[in-house]
């Protein structure tokens, strides 16, 4: 199911069991819970993205993630470029 059409990508249909539910989110990866969401996101409206291709993800959906997933001291790296080849 597309996110076309969708004013915010947390309204999307899919975007409380992809994104936020605990046991899906268990199921996927036993641990860091926030690191997942995010990944389950990006899979949700793009797809799979394969290795070093990143995205800016919806702040709204950014806040309302980390709101459901707190980082134990309260820091965030937030996006990070990928590292470019010297090669």
């Amino acid at each position: 199911m597309s996110a076309e059409g969708v004013e915010c990508i947390c309204h999307h249909p899919g975007f409380d069991a992809v994104c936020l539910n605990i046991w899906m989110l268990n199921v996927a990866y036993y641990s860091r819970h926030r690191y997942v969401a995010y990944q389950q996101l990006t899979r949700l409206v793009w797809g799979y993205l394969g290795k070093d291709i990143r995205v800016v993800l919806p702040s709204c959906a950014v806040t309302t993630i980390r709101k459901h997933f707190p980082s134990a001291d309260g820091i965030y790296t937030g996006y990070l470029e990928p590292e470019k080849s010297t090669q």
